[in-house]
Protein backbone atom coordinates (compact mmCIF):
# COMPACT_ATOMS: atom_id res chain seq x y z
CA UNK A 1 0.00 0.00 0.00
CA UNK A 2 1.23 3.34 -0.58
CA UNK A 3 -0.84 6.96 -0.32
CA UNK A 4 -0.25 6.83 -4.08
CA UNK A 5 -2.90 5.74 -5.08
CA UNK A 6 -2.20 5.74 -8.98
CA UNK A 7 0.87 4.01 -9.20
CA UNK A 8 -0.38 0.95 -7.37
CA UNK A 9 -2.92 0.89 -10.20
CA UNK A 10 0.10 0.55 -12.52
CA UNK A 11 1.83 -1.90 -10.65
CA UNK A 12 -1.00 -5.18 -11.99
CA UNK A 13 -0.26 -7.00 -14.65
CA UNK A 14 -1.21 -10.26 -16.63
CA UNK A 15 -0.83 -13.11 -14.31
CA UNK A 16 -0.32 -16.03 -17.45
CA UNK A 17 0.87 -13.99 -20.41
CA UNK A 18 -1.42 -15.40 -22.57
CA UNK A 19 -1.90 -19.06 -21.41
CA UNK A 20 -5.15 -20.52 -20.07
CA UNK A 21 -6.03 -20.35 -16.21
CA UNK A 22 -4.17 -23.30 -14.23
CA UNK A 23 -1.32 -23.45 -16.80
CA UNK A 24 2.09 -21.46 -17.32
CA UNK A 25 3.28 -19.86 -20.25
CA UNK A 26 5.98 -21.86 -22.81
CA UNK A 27 8.76 -19.63 -22.14
CA UNK A 28 9.95 -19.64 -18.55
CA UNK A 29 11.12 -16.11 -18.74
CA UNK A 30 7.39 -15.18 -18.76
CA UNK A 31 6.04 -17.63 -16.62
CA UNK A 32 3.45 -16.87 -13.95
CA UNK A 33 1.59 -19.20 -11.43
CA UNK A 34 -1.71 -18.61 -10.31
CA UNK A 35 -2.60 -19.16 -6.66
CA UNK A 36 -5.30 -21.82 -7.68
CA UNK A 37 -3.11 -23.46 -10.31
CA UNK A 38 -3.91 -27.24 -9.85
CA UNK A 39 -1.09 -28.88 -8.34
CA UNK A 40 0.67 -31.46 -10.95
CA UNK A 41 4.26 -31.86 -8.93
CA UNK A 42 4.67 -32.45 -5.35
CA UNK A 43 6.41 -30.49 -4.06
CA UNK A 44 5.85 -27.29 -6.16
CA UNK A 45 6.90 -23.94 -6.08
CA UNK A 46 3.04 -23.18 -4.97
CA UNK A 47 3.96 -24.66 -1.72
CA UNK A 48 5.73 -23.47 0.74
CA UNK A 49 7.59 -26.79 1.31
CA UNK A 50 9.25 -26.52 -2.33
CA UNK A 51 10.82 -23.81 -1.45
CA UNK A 52 12.27 -24.48 2.45
CA UNK A 53 13.86 -27.53 0.73
CA UNK A 54 15.81 -25.27 -1.92
CA UNK A 55 16.74 -23.44 1.77
CA UNK A 56 18.20 -26.40 3.04
CA UNK A 57 19.64 -26.12 6.83
CA UNK A 58 20.45 -22.39 5.89
CA UNK A 59 16.34 -21.99 6.13
CA UNK A 60 16.69 -21.96 9.65
CA UNK A 61 19.36 -20.36 10.59
CA UNK A 62 18.64 -17.42 12.96
CA UNK A 63 18.88 -13.81 10.95
CA UNK A 64 19.00 -11.60 14.44
CA UNK A 65 18.68 -12.38 18.14
CA UNK A 66 16.37 -10.61 20.15
CA UNK A 67 18.21 -8.48 21.14
CA UNK A 68 19.12 -7.99 17.25
CA UNK A 69 15.79 -7.16 16.25
CA UNK A 70 15.05 -4.14 19.16
CA UNK A 71 17.44 -2.71 17.51
CA UNK A 72 15.82 -3.04 14.28
CA UNK A 73 12.98 -1.75 15.66
CA UNK A 74 14.51 1.18 17.05
CA UNK A 75 16.47 1.71 13.67
CA UNK A 76 12.97 1.80 11.46
CA UNK A 77 11.33 4.05 14.04
CA UNK A 78 14.51 6.36 13.77
CA UNK A 79 14.14 6.50 9.71
CA UNK A 80 10.42 6.13 9.69
CA UNK A 81 8.13 9.41 10.35
CA UNK A 82 4.93 7.43 11.24
CA UNK A 83 6.34 4.76 13.42
CA UNK A 84 6.83 5.18 17.43
CA UNK A 85 7.44 3.38 20.48
CA UNK A 86 3.98 3.73 21.78
CA UNK A 87 5.62 2.51 25.19
CA UNK A 88 7.52 5.22 25.41
CA UNK A 89 5.81 8.34 24.16
CA UNK A 90 5.90 11.47 25.52
CA UNK A 91 3.24 12.29 28.20
CA UNK A 92 2.26 15.64 26.00
CA UNK A 93 3.44 17.41 22.75
CA UNK A 94 2.92 20.56 21.26
CA UNK A 95 -0.10 21.54 19.54
CA UNK A 96 1.27 22.78 16.78
CA UNK A 97 2.69 19.05 16.15
CA UNK A 98 -0.18 17.26 16.80
CA UNK A 99 -2.33 19.59 13.96
CA UNK A 100 0.70 19.36 11.32
CA UNK A 101 0.76 15.37 11.50
CA UNK A 102 -3.15 16.01 11.04
CA UNK A 103 -2.46 17.88 8.02
CA UNK A 104 0.07 15.19 7.10
CA UNK A 105 -2.66 12.53 6.85
CA UNK A 106 -5.16 14.80 5.44
CA UNK A 107 -2.90 16.28 2.26
CA UNK A 108 -3.95 14.06 -0.30
CA UNK A 109 -7.59 13.52 0.20
CA UNK A 110 -8.48 17.24 0.37
CA UNK A 111 -5.98 18.37 -2.82
CA UNK A 112 -6.68 15.49 -5.15
CA UNK A 113 -10.11 15.27 -7.04
CA UNK A 114 -12.09 12.51 -6.21
CA UNK A 115 -15.31 10.82 -5.79
CA UNK A 116 -18.01 9.55 -3.87
CA UNK A 117 -21.43 7.85 -4.43
CA UNK A 118 -21.05 8.29 -7.60
CA UNK A 119 -19.95 11.87 -8.31
CA UNK A 120 -17.44 14.22 -7.44
CA UNK A 121 -16.64 15.00 -4.21
CA UNK A 122 -18.03 18.65 -3.85
CA UNK A 123 -16.27 21.63 -2.58
CA UNK A 124 -18.53 22.17 0.75
CA UNK A 125 -17.69 18.49 1.49
CA UNK A 126 -14.55 19.03 1.64
CA UNK A 127 -14.76 22.22 3.41
CA UNK A 128 -16.79 20.14 6.28
CA UNK A 129 -13.97 17.38 6.13
CA UNK A 130 -10.80 20.38 6.57
CA UNK A 131 -13.39 21.39 9.89
CA UNK A 132 -13.87 18.14 11.38
CA UNK A 133 -10.02 18.10 12.10
CA UNK A 134 -10.32 21.18 14.46
CA UNK A 135 -10.30 20.24 18.29
CA UNK A 136 -10.28 22.42 21.18
CA UNK A 137 -6.69 22.54 22.62
CA UNK A 138 -5.99 24.31 26.50
CA UNK A 139 -2.86 25.53 25.87
CA UNK A 140 0.61 24.97 23.51
CA UNK A 141 0.82 21.20 24.54
CA UNK A 142 -1.63 18.71 24.46
CA UNK A 143 -1.44 15.67 26.91
CA UNK A 144 -1.30 12.01 25.00
CA UNK A 145 -4.27 9.89 26.46
CA UNK A 146 -3.47 6.03 26.44
CA UNK A 147 -6.37 3.81 25.03
CA UNK A 148 -6.79 -0.25 23.38
CA UNK A 149 -8.89 -0.90 20.69
CA UNK A 150 -11.81 -3.12 21.42
CA UNK A 151 -12.60 -4.35 18.01
CA UNK A 152 -11.57 -4.81 14.67
CA UNK A 153 -11.70 -1.25 13.21
CA UNK A 154 -10.49 1.06 10.33
CA UNK A 155 -8.07 4.04 10.82
CA UNK A 156 -9.41 6.80 9.04
CA UNK A 157 -7.31 9.73 7.15
CA UNK A 158 -10.21 11.83 7.51
CA UNK A 159 -12.51 11.58 10.38
CA UNK A 160 -15.61 9.99 8.43
CA UNK A 161 -17.18 6.45 7.58
CA UNK A 162 -17.81 7.87 3.70
CA UNK A 163 -15.52 6.42 0.81
CA UNK A 164 -13.75 8.78 -1.71
CA UNK A 165 -12.01 7.33 -4.31
CA UNK A 166 -10.09 8.03 -7.72
CA UNK A 167 -12.84 8.90 -10.55
CA UNK A 168 -11.31 5.89 -12.74
CA UNK A 169 -10.88 3.14 -9.79
CA UNK A 170 -12.68 -0.15 -11.16
CA UNK A 171 -12.89 -1.10 -7.46
CA UNK A 172 -13.42 1.75 -5.85
CA UNK A 173 -11.05 1.46 -3.03
CA UNK A 174 -11.19 4.28 -0.70
CA UNK A 175 -8.58 6.61 -0.34
CA UNK A 176 -9.53 7.67 3.04
CA UNK A 177 -8.72 4.04 4.27
CA UNK A 178 -5.39 3.87 6.52
CA UNK A 179 -4.98 0.94 7.68
CA UNK A 180 -7.39 -1.58 9.22
CA UNK A 181 -6.69 -2.16 13.41
CA UNK A 182 -7.00 -5.14 14.83
CA UNK A 183 -8.36 -5.59 18.67
CA UNK A 184 -6.21 -5.20 21.66
CA UNK A 185 -3.53 -2.55 19.89
CA UNK A 186 -2.54 -0.13 22.32
CA UNK A 187 -2.48 3.62 21.11
CA UNK A 188 -2.01 7.32 21.99
CA UNK A 189 -4.84 9.72 21.40
CA UNK A 190 -3.28 13.06 20.37
CA UNK A 191 -6.87 14.86 20.28
CA UNK A 192 -10.22 14.80 19.89
CA UNK A 193 -12.76 16.50 17.51
CA UNK A 194 -16.08 17.32 18.34
CA UNK A 195 -18.09 14.32 16.52
CA UNK A 196 -16.28 11.72 19.02
CA UNK A 197 -13.11 10.44 16.33
CA UNK A 198 -9.61 10.16 18.15
CA UNK A 199 -6.76 11.07 16.39
CA UNK A 200 -4.17 8.57 17.15
CA UNK A 201 -0.95 7.20 17.10
CA UNK A 202 -0.66 3.41 16.70
CA UNK A 203 2.96 1.60 16.24
CA UNK A 204 3.61 2.35 12.82
CA UNK A 205 0.73 4.77 11.89
CA UNK A 206 -1.41 8.04 12.48
CA UNK A 207 -4.87 8.61 11.64
CA UNK A 208 -8.39 8.97 13.26
CA UNK A 209 -10.78 6.19 14.75
CA UNK A 210 -13.88 6.69 16.08
CA UNK A 211 -14.80 6.39 19.91
CA UNK A 212 -16.61 3.27 19.92
CA UNK A 213 -13.67 2.03 18.73
CA UNK A 214 -11.44 2.67 21.94
CA UNK A 215 -11.42 1.91 25.46
CA UNK A 216 -9.22 4.38 27.66
CA UNK A 217 -6.88 3.06 29.77
CA UNK A 218 -5.36 3.66 32.79
CA UNK A 219 -1.01 2.55 32.80
CA UNK A 220 -1.37 -0.99 34.44
CA UNK A 221 -4.35 -2.13 32.05
CA UNK A 222 -2.60 -0.52 29.42
CA UNK A 223 0.80 -2.19 30.09
CA UNK A 224 -1.31 -5.43 29.49
CA UNK A 225 -1.03 -4.81 25.74
CA UNK A 226 1.38 -2.24 25.29
CA UNK A 227 4.21 -4.13 27.15
CA UNK A 228 2.67 -7.94 27.80
CA UNK A 229 5.35 -10.15 29.77
CA UNK A 230 4.03 -12.94 27.99
CA UNK A 231 2.33 -13.53 24.54
CA UNK A 232 0.58 -15.37 21.92
CA UNK A 233 1.28 -14.37 18.44
CA UNK A 234 -1.42 -15.10 15.54
CA UNK A 235 0.12 -17.24 12.95
CA UNK A 236 -2.58 -18.07 10.81
CA UNK A 237 -3.55 -15.43 8.26
CA UNK A 238 -6.53 -14.41 10.55
CA UNK A 239 -8.67 -15.52 13.47
CA UNK A 240 -11.74 -14.97 15.40
CA UNK A 241 -11.41 -15.52 19.14
CA UNK A 242 -14.77 -15.60 20.96
CA UNK A 243 -15.52 -13.09 23.36
CA UNK A 244 -18.43 -13.81 25.86
CA UNK A 245 -21.02 -11.75 25.58
CA UNK A 246 -22.05 -11.52 29.67
CA UNK A 247 -21.65 -7.54 30.93
CA UNK A 248 -17.34 -7.23 30.78
CA UNK A 249 -15.65 -7.62 34.47
CA UNK A 250 -12.48 -7.46 35.01
CA UNK A 251 -10.12 -11.05 36.10
CA UNK A 252 -7.06 -8.92 36.37
CA UNK A 253 -5.64 -8.40 39.83
CA UNK A 254 -3.16 -5.28 39.52
CA UNK A 255 0.20 -5.48 40.51
CA UNK A 256 -0.27 -1.80 41.97
CA UNK A 257 -3.49 -1.45 42.96
CA UNK A 258 -4.73 3.06 43.09
CA UNK A 259 -2.89 3.59 40.06
CA UNK A 260 -4.86 6.99 39.31
CA UNK A 261 -6.98 6.62 35.54
CA UNK A 262 -6.91 9.75 33.50
CA UNK A 263 -9.53 11.83 34.23
CA UNK A 264 -10.90 13.09 30.52
CA UNK A 265 -13.66 10.56 29.87
CA UNK A 266 -14.75 9.53 26.46
CA UNK A 267 -17.32 12.26 25.13
CA UNK A 268 -20.87 11.75 26.85
CA UNK A 269 -22.53 11.76 24.12
CA UNK A 270 -20.42 8.53 22.57
CA UNK A 271 -21.72 5.07 24.10
CA UNK A 272 -19.54 1.88 24.14
CA UNK A 273 -19.65 -0.43 20.89
CA UNK A 274 -21.96 -3.43 21.34
CA UNK A 275 -20.89 -6.54 22.95
CA UNK A 276 -19.18 -8.53 19.71
CA UNK A 277 -19.38 -12.39 19.88
CA UNK A 278 -16.13 -12.82 18.13
CA UNK A 279 -12.80 -10.82 17.91
CA UNK A 280 -11.55 -10.89 14.85
CA UNK A 281 -7.05 -10.96 14.42
CA UNK A 282 -4.79 -10.92 11.42
CA UNK A 283 -1.63 -12.57 11.13
CA UNK A 284 1.02 -11.06 13.70
CA UNK A 285 -1.58 -9.74 16.25
CA UNK A 286 -0.50 -10.21 19.98
CA UNK A 287 -2.45 -11.68 22.74
CA UNK A 288 -1.37 -11.06 26.21
CA UNK A 289 -1.28 -14.61 27.55
CA UNK A 290 -1.76 -15.52 31.12
CA UNK A 291 -1.59 -18.71 31.81
CA UNK A 292 -0.44 -21.80 29.46
CA UNK A 293 -2.04 -25.27 29.87
CA UNK A 294 -1.87 -28.59 28.46
CA UNK A 295 -5.20 -28.09 26.82
CA UNK A 296 -5.69 -24.43 26.39
CA UNK A 297 -4.69 -21.12 26.77
CA UNK A 298 -5.74 -17.76 28.97
CA UNK A 299 -5.68 -15.40 26.83
CA UNK A 300 -6.48 -11.55 28.04
CA UNK A 301 -8.99 -9.40 25.56
CA UNK A 302 -10.11 -6.06 25.89
CA UNK A 303 -13.49 -5.60 26.62
CA UNK A 304 -14.76 -1.64 27.67
CA UNK A 305 -17.36 -0.34 29.97
CA UNK A 306 -18.66 3.48 29.79
CA UNK A 307 -15.76 4.04 27.97
CA UNK A 308 -13.14 2.57 30.17
CA UNK A 309 -10.66 -0.66 29.32
CA UNK A 310 -11.68 -3.72 31.22
CA UNK A 311 -9.26 -6.79 30.46
CA UNK A 312 -10.85 -9.71 30.02
CA UNK A 313 -9.08 -13.40 30.38
CA UNK A 314 -10.76 -15.80 28.21
CA UNK A 315 -9.77 -19.37 27.45
CA UNK A 316 -8.78 -20.40 24.28
CA UNK A 317 -8.08 -23.98 22.62
CA UNK A 318 -4.55 -24.91 22.58
CA UNK A 319 -4.37 -24.79 18.65
CA UNK A 320 -0.89 -24.31 17.45
CA UNK A 321 -1.63 -24.24 14.16
CA UNK A 322 -3.26 -20.37 14.62
CA UNK A 323 -0.74 -19.57 17.41
CA UNK A 324 2.77 -19.24 18.84
CA UNK A 325 3.88 -18.81 22.29
CA UNK A 326 5.99 -15.45 21.51
CA UNK A 327 7.41 -14.47 18.23
CA UNK A 328 8.58 -17.28 15.86
CA UNK A 329 12.36 -17.42 15.04
CA UNK A 330 13.67 -14.85 12.81
CA UNK A 331 14.57 -17.27 10.28
CA UNK A 332 14.47 -17.51 5.91
CA UNK A 333 11.72 -20.36 6.68
CA UNK A 334 9.68 -18.39 9.16
CA UNK A 335 9.09 -15.72 6.65
CA UNK A 336 8.45 -18.44 3.91
CA UNK A 337 5.84 -20.48 5.98
CA UNK A 338 3.93 -17.52 7.01
CA UNK A 339 3.76 -16.08 3.58
CA UNK A 340 2.41 -19.19 2.33
CA UNK A 341 -0.31 -18.93 4.71
CA UNK A 342 -1.86 -16.08 2.85
CA UNK A 343 -1.82 -17.86 -0.28
CA UNK A 344 -5.46 -17.06 -2.17
CA UNK A 345 -6.58 -14.26 0.72
CA UNK A 346 -8.06 -11.76 -0.43
CA UNK A 347 -6.94 -8.32 -1.47
CA UNK A 348 -8.61 -4.78 -0.76
CA UNK A 349 -7.28 -1.40 -0.08
CA UNK A 350 -5.95 -0.45 3.50
CA UNK A 351 -6.65 -4.19 5.12
CA UNK A 352 -10.55 -3.30 4.95
CA UNK A 353 -12.92 -6.18 5.12
CA UNK A 354 -10.35 -8.57 6.43
CA UNK A 355 -7.94 -8.93 3.98
CA UNK A 356 -4.09 -7.40 2.94
CA UNK A 357 -3.11 -5.04 0.36
CA UNK A 358 0.85 -5.38 -0.83
CA UNK A 359 1.84 -3.73 2.23
CA UNK A 360 0.03 -4.72 5.28
CA UNK A 361 1.15 -8.52 3.95
CA UNK A 362 4.44 -7.90 4.14
CA UNK A 363 3.92 -5.76 7.55
CA UNK A 364 2.24 -9.18 8.90
CA UNK A 365 4.18 -11.81 8.30
CA UNK A 366 7.53 -9.90 9.65
CA UNK A 367 5.66 -8.63 13.07
CA UNK A 368 5.50 -12.67 13.37
CA UNK A 369 8.89 -12.60 14.22
CA UNK A 370 9.07 -9.69 16.24
CA UNK A 371 9.79 -6.80 13.40
CA UNK A 372 7.58 -3.70 13.28
CA UNK A 373 7.56 -2.69 9.65
CA UNK A 374 6.22 1.02 8.28
CA UNK A 375 2.59 0.06 7.22
CA UNK A 376 3.29 1.81 3.45
CA UNK A 377 5.60 0.11 0.70
CA UNK A 378 7.47 3.37 0.33
CA UNK A 379 8.27 3.26 4.16
CA UNK A 380 9.12 -0.33 3.87
CA UNK A 381 11.53 0.29 1.22
CA UNK A 382 13.04 3.00 3.24
CA UNK A 383 14.36 1.12 5.75
CA UNK A 384 15.26 -2.03 4.62
CA UNK A 385 18.74 -2.99 5.18
CA UNK A 386 20.66 -4.09 3.42
CA UNK A 387 19.71 -3.13 0.55
CA UNK A 388 20.20 -3.99 -3.36
CA UNK A 389 19.47 -1.57 -5.98
CA UNK A 390 18.30 -2.48 -8.95
CA UNK A 391 18.16 1.17 -10.91
CA UNK A 392 20.56 1.59 -13.63
CA UNK A 393 21.18 -1.79 -13.93
CA UNK A 394 20.90 -3.79 -16.87
CA UNK A 395 18.67 -6.80 -17.66
CA UNK A 396 21.53 -9.11 -16.51
CA UNK A 397 22.77 -7.25 -13.72
CA UNK A 398 19.06 -7.40 -12.45
CA UNK A 399 19.22 -11.07 -12.45
CA UNK A 400 22.42 -11.37 -11.06
CA UNK A 401 21.29 -9.06 -8.33
CA UNK A 402 18.70 -11.23 -7.46
CA UNK A 403 20.39 -14.70 -7.08
CA UNK A 404 22.13 -12.88 -4.50
CA UNK A 405 18.95 -11.66 -2.68
CA UNK A 406 18.18 -13.87 0.17
CA UNK A 407 14.96 -15.69 0.25
CA UNK A 408 12.03 -13.82 2.56
CA UNK A 409 13.84 -10.74 1.02
CA UNK A 410 10.95 -7.76 -0.20
CA UNK A 411 11.47 -6.44 -3.46
CA UNK A 412 10.28 -3.41 -4.12
CA UNK A 413 9.35 -1.27 -7.38
CA UNK A 414 7.08 2.22 -7.28
CA UNK A 415 4.09 1.81 -4.97
CA UNK A 416 4.33 -2.04 -4.28
CA UNK A 417 6.17 -4.64 -2.31
CA UNK A 418 6.55 -8.48 -2.84
CA UNK A 419 8.12 -10.92 -1.15
CA UNK A 420 10.62 -12.64 -2.91
CA UNK A 421 10.77 -16.26 -3.04
CA UNK A 422 14.00 -17.25 -5.09
CA UNK A 423 14.45 -18.94 -8.56
CA UNK A 424 12.73 -21.85 -9.64
CA UNK A 425 13.94 -24.90 -11.05
CA UNK A 426 14.00 -22.98 -14.57
CA UNK A 427 15.98 -19.96 -13.13
CA UNK A 428 12.89 -17.67 -12.83
CA UNK A 429 12.67 -15.47 -10.04
CA UNK A 430 9.12 -16.07 -8.61
CA UNK A 431 7.56 -13.82 -5.85
CA UNK A 432 4.55 -14.17 -3.18
CA UNK A 433 2.13 -11.11 -3.10
CA UNK A 434 -0.71 -9.55 -2.66
CA UNK A 435 -1.90 -8.07 -5.84
CA UNK A 436 -5.25 -5.93 -7.23
CA UNK A 437 -5.69 -6.88 -10.97
CA UNK A 438 -3.73 -8.11 -14.16
CA UNK A 439 -3.31 -6.33 -17.21
CA UNK A 440 -3.39 -7.64 -20.43
CA UNK A 441 -1.87 -5.83 -23.91
CA UNK A 442 -1.57 -6.41 -27.42
CA UNK A 443 1.60 -8.33 -29.30
CA UNK A 444 1.69 -4.32 -30.52
CA UNK A 445 1.88 -3.22 -26.79
CA UNK A 446 -1.38 -1.79 -27.29
CA UNK A 447 -3.54 -1.92 -23.32
CA UNK A 448 -6.28 -3.96 -24.04
CA UNK A 449 -8.01 -4.94 -20.47
CA UNK A 450 -7.37 -4.77 -16.62
CA UNK A 451 -8.94 -7.64 -14.60
CA UNK A 452 -9.29 -8.17 -11.53
CA UNK A 453 -7.05 -10.63 -9.15
CA UNK A 454 -7.63 -9.35 -5.12
CA UNK A 455 -6.17 -12.07 -3.49
CA UNK A 456 -2.44 -12.99 -2.46
CA UNK A 457 -0.92 -15.13 -5.33
CA UNK A 458 2.49 -16.65 -6.78
CA UNK A 459 3.97 -15.31 -9.48
CA UNK A 460 7.04 -14.48 -11.62
CA UNK A 461 8.65 -10.84 -12.49
CA UNK A 462 7.02 -10.74 -16.28
CA UNK A 463 3.92 -9.10 -15.46
CA UNK A 464 3.44 -6.00 -16.80
CA UNK A 465 3.09 -2.37 -15.40
CA UNK A 466 0.71 0.38 -17.08
CA UNK A 467 4.24 1.67 -18.46
CA UNK A 468 4.53 -1.29 -20.73
CA UNK A 469 7.93 -2.53 -19.06
CA UNK A 470 7.66 -5.72 -16.47
CA UNK A 471 7.50 -5.65 -12.89
CA UNK A 472 11.49 -6.94 -13.34
CA UNK A 473 12.59 -4.11 -15.42
CA UNK A 474 10.90 -1.43 -13.10
CA UNK A 475 11.99 -2.80 -10.09
CA UNK A 476 13.97 -0.33 -7.65
CA UNK A 477 15.54 -2.29 -4.82
CA UNK A 478 15.35 -5.07 -2.92
CA UNK A 479 15.80 -5.55 1.13
CA UNK A 480 15.74 -7.33 4.26
CA UNK A 481 16.31 -6.65 7.65
CA UNK A 482 19.31 -7.36 10.12
CA UNK A 483 20.88 -5.72 12.52
CA UNK A 484 24.63 -3.88 12.20
CA UNK A 485 25.62 -5.67 15.75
Amino acid sequence: MTRQKNIAFALVGLLLAGAPLGFAAENTAAKEILADQPLSLAPSPLTDQFWLDRNGPAGDALLASEEGITAINSAIREEDPLSADVANYPASLPTAQIRAYIAVAAADALTEELWTSGRPVTEAERSAARRSLTFDALGETIPTRRAVTIRRANLRLLPMESAWYEKDDPFQDDCLQGTAVDPGEPVLLLGTNRDGWHFVQMRNYRGWLPADALALADDDDWKLFARPPQFLVVTASRVSVSLPVSPPASTIKKKTPGVPRRSQELPPSVTSHPAETALLFQMGSRLPLSRSTADGWEVILPTAQSGRLVPKVVTIPREEEHFHEGYLPYTMNSLIRQAFRFLGAPYDWGGQEGSVDCSSFAADIYRTVGIELPRDADGQEAVTSPQWHFEGKSGPERYAILQAVPPGSLLFLPGHVMMYLGMDDDGAPLVIHALSRRLSFSPEGQFLSGEPVRRVVVSGLSLPCASGRTFFEELTSAGTMRSSS
